[in-house]
């Protein structure tokens, strides 16, 4: 009785040991998985675009175009310090992606790194490359909502360490073949999306590398799973006196070689996803396929490849969580060298010849150090996240600004952030555009108490027209009036061309008019005026008598009146007045610029 009450003691304990140690680890998975996800949360998504590689740089030779890409190789270097997380978490992860999403055609390239890391793995990108512009950004999503997606992982061929090909041995850069596929998905309708989670592999993984370039060296098989389990349940094969040792091929050697230098490089963890989402579940299959074959060049006979694992139509959703959390799956793991990831996935820093690549069009520069820190604020200097305020000081604008660009790269939204700013700081500004709408934007600025100051002069105003007298002049400075005459004959010349329409002659009759105009501003003083001092000798006696400028006088009664021939004032009338007429004959400006006194003071 006892023995069976012990038994039944025995029973129970066992079956309430194993129902707690599946509810633990079942809570332990579920704790786990709850921990990544808060992590996947967390992480930072930076868009990293680099300069259009030009076509020499091909031209420089392979190992020049080799070299460019073992940048990135440095840069995977510098992730496999990356520490952190704990036993529940585990290491930190890193998500390279390559994306085209549904609604768009160019190819991106995204990093997603912890958030807490986001500024040190932008100064890490800066540091290889230089000139990249590295900017965080919200998601961005590639699959259709009205269609069907196919996702695959990668898995090694030929165990977790025998490598890869890697670019080293290729002759051409392996980005090429893969992102020409995603520059054949058909716009709104398709995406597609290559992604990289790893994490740096434990320190164990090196031993196991090296262990087993070992065997090779001595011409052994490489250990499989069971192989490693048989010699724990049983014990290592014991060897025979006189077995003769297994012989060294040149492949054996090849491979040790290989895993050699494998082990001598950083050594990651990662997961390889491929998504592809179409209207279609054939069409996302075959851009799939099509995405899984571009893999195929990294493929050695001789030591390892790639394949990829289909995801059943069941399974999909799950592989799609996996995908948009950006989540390490520890089961789908690959043990791959610094080298070999650079195979996988590089920023775009070689010729690829591929359309729809997204290319930083410009490069970014980083602002002066001695920069004003007062004046007129232009705008902003944005260089690796740092912003610096870009301001232009009153002697600098006396020396004038040119804004040129093409049209819609923001000319006239520069012009009226500089005209917001004039009128906030009570400056001084006038506002020219024949054709556009600024002077209404620049009106809208304008507030309350400064409308008194506003003049708006619009010449297609017909019904009430502003003077605008360009002959006009202040009594107490009559040195002005050469100014004026020498804005005037500027004006002409832009118009005209004087150096052929014009020359000595018109530039000496057109002077000594406008100078006796202006010397009596009573009896006249526009442009009309001048014409009637060539055509009209009772006007321009009239102006001699008043005239107070001897050497305008002189010119008048001992050069023009006396001169004779082609020079005679009568057929320098329509040579001279030939160059206004086509203002003073004009509806629109006569009302302008007949008027005695200007508008605008």
């Amino acid at each position: 009785m006892n023995d069976s009450l012990f038994f039944l003691y025995l029973y129970t304990l066992g079956v309430f040991a194993i129902v707690f140690s599946m509810g633990g680890w079942i809570f332990w998975r579920w704790f786990r998985r709850r921990q990544e996800i808060r992590r996947a949360m967390n992480l930072a998504l930076l868009s990293v675009r680099l300069p259009q590689a030009g076509a020499g740089d091909e031209a420089s030779g392979l190992e020049r175009l080799r070299e460019k890409i073992s940048v990135m190789d440095q840069f995977y270097a510098g992730l496999s310090v990356l520490k952190g997380g704990g036993i529940v978490s585990g290491a930190p992860w890193v998500a390279f992606e390559m994306t085209v999403p549904a609604k768009g055609t160019e190819l991106s390239f995204y990093v997603a790194v912890p958030r807490k890391l986001a500024d040190a793995a932008e100064k890490l990108v800066h540091a290889y490359y230089p000139d990249a512009a590295v900017m965080q950004i919200n998601d961005y999503n590639i699959f259709n909502p009205e269609g069907g997606a196919a996702i695959s992982h990668a898995a090694l061929a030929e165990g977790q360490l025998l490598p890869i090909r890697s670019y080293k041995s290729l002759e051409t850069d392996p980005l090429k073949a893969i992102a020409s596929v995603f520059t054949k998905l058909h716009e709104d309708t398709e995406g597609a999306a290559l992604q990289l989670v790893f994490r740096p592999a434990p320190s164990d993984i090196r031993k196991r590398i090296l262990a087993e370039a070992a065997r090779y060296y001595k011409g052994k098989k490489s250990k499989s799973g069971g192989g490693i389990l048989r010699d724990i349940v049983v014990g290592p094969k014991v060897k025979k006196p006189d077995e003769i040792p297994p012989r060294v091929t040149p492949i054996d050697e090849a491979r040790a070689k290989a895993l050699e230098d494998k082990a001598s490089r950083p050594l990651f963890q990662a997961n390889l996803r491929l998504v592809a989402s179409a209207a279609t579940d054939e069409r996302a299959e075959i851009i799939l396929q099509s995405l899984e074959q571009a893999f195929l060049q990294l493929a050695d006979p001789n030591f390892n490849s790639f394949r990829f694992k289909r995801e059943k139509p069941r399974s999909v959703p799950h592989a799609a969580f996996l995908y948009s959390f950006r989540l390490f799956d520890a089961r789908q793991a690959m043990t791959l060298s610094a080298a070999e990831l650079t195979s996988i996935y590089h920023f775009p820093n070689t010729p690829l010849e591929v359309p729809h690549v997204e290319n930083l069009k410009s490069r970014e520069s980083q602002a002066p150090a001695d920069l004003p820190k007062k004046g007129l604020p232009l705008g902003f200097n944005l260089f690796r996240g740092v912003e610096t305020q870009i301001r232009m000081v009153r002697e600098d604008r006396r020396r004038h600004l040119y804004i040129i660009g093409q049209t819609g790269t923001g000319k006239s939204n520069f012009l009226k952030t500089m005209i917001a700013e004039d009128i906030k700081n009570g400056e001084g500004v006038c506002v020219i555009d024949p054709h556009g709408d600024l002077p209404e934007y620049a009106l809208g600025m304008v507030p309350d108490s400064r409308i008194d100051d506003v003049i708006y002069f619009d010449p297609g105003d017909t019904e009430r027209p502003m003077g605008l007298n360009m002959l006009e002049y202040d009594a107490r400075y009559p040195e002005h009036k050469t100014l004026l005459v020498n804005e005037l004959l500027a004006i002409f010349e832009k118009l005209f061309n004087m150096s052929i329409a014009g020359g000595p002659q018109f530039e000496q009759y057109f002077r000594n008019a406008a100078l006796l105009v202006m010397d009596d501003p009573a009896s006249g003083n526009t442009l009309f005026e001048i014409r009637r001092v060539f055509a009209d000798k009772a006007f321009r006696d009239q102006k001699l008598e008043r005239c107070e400028n001897m050497l305008v006088k002189v010119f008048w009664t001992q050069i023009a009146e006396k001169a004779g021939g082609e020079a005679s004032l009568a057929n320098m009338v329509p040579y001279v007045t030939s160059k206004f007429d086509a203002f003073l004959s004009s509806d629109i400006l006569r009302p302008i610029i007949a008027q005695e006194h200007s508008s605008i003071n």
